[in-house]
């Protein structure tokens, strides 16, 4: 049976989410400030659906007094994968600043049966000073354009959820919508 008529990225896509969603919930539970001194967190995963896996995925945090590095990975599994194979990719490496996580850099990368995508960032002090994503995304009127103003005072994908949850955003800066897309 040919299955290649039959992927559904959209699928697909949601794995990777739920993938992502329980790693992110693993760094939530292992990042509060008490725990950032020196140590290293593996973490395997399997996501199920009703006892079926549909994905896998890994996390590793590791953490000294003033630096920090954390990548996960995942995909689909099981009979999803028959249909909607896909895995992805993250790393983020910077300093340990007052307990937090402040990254350096970042990549990401996506890979589905009908393409791979690619993203890394170039971070400093919440600036960020390089980004690419490969291939170049095609020109999309509808896409908000990234301004310099947009490149600062960011947090990377993997610890910034947990960075701007710990840290009070000035007044001036509340309520500003960020674009999703670099």
């Amino acid at each position: 049976m040919n299955t290649d008529n039959m992927t559904s990225p959209g699928i697909s896509l949601s794995a990777l989410r739920m993938l992502a969603g329980l790693c992110a919930g693993a760094w939530l539970l292992a990042a509060s400030p008490a725990a950032f001194a020196q140590g290293r967190l593996d973490a395997r995963y399997e996501a199920t659906l009703a006892g079926i896996p549909v994905g896998k995925g890994a996390w590793t945090i590791d953490i000294s007094d003033d630096q920090f590095s954390a990548s996960a990975s995942g995909g689909t599994a099981g009979l999803l994968k028959t249909f909607a194979s896909g895995s992805g990719t993250g790393a983020a490496q910077g300093r340990v600043v007052n307990g937090f996580p402040v990254a350096t850099n970042y990549s990401a990368s996506t890979t589905t049966s009908k393409k791979t995508e690619a993203i890394h960032m170039f971070l400093v002090n919440g600036t960020i000073k390089e980004y690419a994503i490969e291939p170049t995304p095609p020109v999309d009127p509808d896409r908000l354009p990234v301004t310099d103003a947009h490149r600062r005072g960011v947090f990377d994908p993997m610890t910034g959820r947990r960075s701007a949850q710990s840290r009070r955003l000035p007044r001036q800066r509340r309520g500003v919508r960020r674009p999703h897309a670099l």
